[in-house]
């Protein structure tokens, strides 16, 4: 027969396991949800820093200068325009 004690014991150490468990599963998914805001910030900042470099071109005179590469955002719409401004 089981002791109290050692059911008591074992309940103790499958719970401690299981909290051990739900912690690691809980920060590998804030880690990798970090990862990915990062790379989402990091690639509109890039955007964003390609098309004022290129606005600041245009205030100092360079008008041959290529356009950054357009998207499907308000930053690749602001992209478009400034390509139709320079073509007119």
């Amino acid at each position: 027969m089981f002791e109290i004690s050692t059911l008591i014991t074992d309940a103790m150490s499958a719970a401690r396991n299981r909290l051990f468990a739900d912690v690691f599963l809980i920060s590998e998914t804030t880690l990798l949800l970090g990862a990915l805001a990062f790379l989402v910030i990091r690639g509109a900042l890039s955007s964003l820093h390609s098309l004022e470099k290129r606005v600041e071109g245009l205030v100092n005179g360079d008008f041959d200068s290529a356009v950054p590469i357009a998207l499907q955002s308000d930053l690749g719409k602001n992209s478009d325009a400034l390509s139709v401004f320079l073509q007119e």
